[in-house]
């Protein structure tokens, strides 16, 4: 089967150590599913296309272990998101079984719409969260704000099936419970073997230079407004309060790095 992947931004796979590169190129934990999808896909012989935007200007074309990636020039960049008018009409000229849209940083999944539409071939969404227009700059907000009321029902209503990531959030969404009778729970997966640790508990705090008698909540992912990490850092003292010796380590870079030190207390940032 020929699987063609569409999502707004998507790994490079020699930049995964560059914080520059994730300045200027947003990549999380959906940009990384995708990836980890497109590369287990092919593994099962299936015929994998991503067909994504490009960190600069130009087109390019880059070969994943048996996956194609498709990069098309950036033009401008809205709030982080990149939009190139190439992946809305390049892709076109592909052939493809399938196309799989995931739902992350619009608006690659218009694009997956406009190309199964073309091709007449079923189209899945992996619908990976609720774009919250309830915070970030003004252009930002206005944007989602107009998407999210005059455009979502029409890409939800069109696809063939919806992915979720989990039962619950079918219901914690503000969009999907109406859709959910074409709905499928499937989790995220995980390579097991990168949690494959030959360290104990204690060889693991000594190696990152970790308080070994502390209580220790781990906060993963980037500081921003969407995850609310300013929650865990007032939380902290009632926290503190039940359980000494407690304290908050956040591993991850974002706009509240600043906010979170101002509010340090029993926090511990990464340099």
């Amino acid at each position: 089967m020929m699987i063609n992947y569409f999502i707004t931004h998507f790994p490079y796979k020699n930049h995964f150590d560059d914080a520059s590169y994730f300045a200027c190129y947003k990549c999380g934990g959906a940009e990384l599913a995708a990836y980890y999808l497109a590369l287990e896909m092919a593994k099962r012989g299936h015929e994998v296309n991503v067909f994504t935007t490009s960190i600069d200007s130009e087109d390019s074309f880059e070969r994943y272990a048996y996956v194609n990636v498709y990069r098309y020039g950036t033009k401008f960049r809205v709030e982080g998101g990149n939009v190139s008018f190439g992946l809305f009409t390049k892709p076109l000229d592909h052939d493809g079984s399938v196309v799989h849209a995931h739902f992350s940083t619009p608006p690659a999944e218009i694009a997956a719409l406009r190309c199964a539409k073309k091709r007449k071939v079923p189209v899945v969404l992996t619908y990976h969260g609720d774009w919250q227009e309830s915070f970030g700059g003004i252009i930002r907000r206005v944007a989602l704000y107009f998407y999210n009321k005059y455009l979502l029902n029409m890409v939800l209503s069109y696809v063939d099936v919806i992915i979720s990531p989990s039962q619950y959030y079918i219901y914690d969404s503000r969009f999907l419970a109406k859709y959910r009778d074409k709905i499928v729970v499937i989790p995220n997966g995980i390579d097991i073997e990168n949690f494959d640790i030959q360290y104990s508990k204690k060889e693991c705090r000594e190696k990152l230079e970790l308080p070994i008698d502390k209580n220790i909540i781990l906060f993963v992912g980037s500081l921003i407004q969407y995850k609310r990490p300013d929650i865990l850092v007032k939380a902290m003292p009632a926290v503190v309060k039940r359980v000494p010796d407690t304290e908050l380590i956040f591993v991850g870079r974002g706009e509240m790095r600043n906010e979170l030190e101002e509010g340090r207390g029993n926090l511990s940032l990464p340099p």
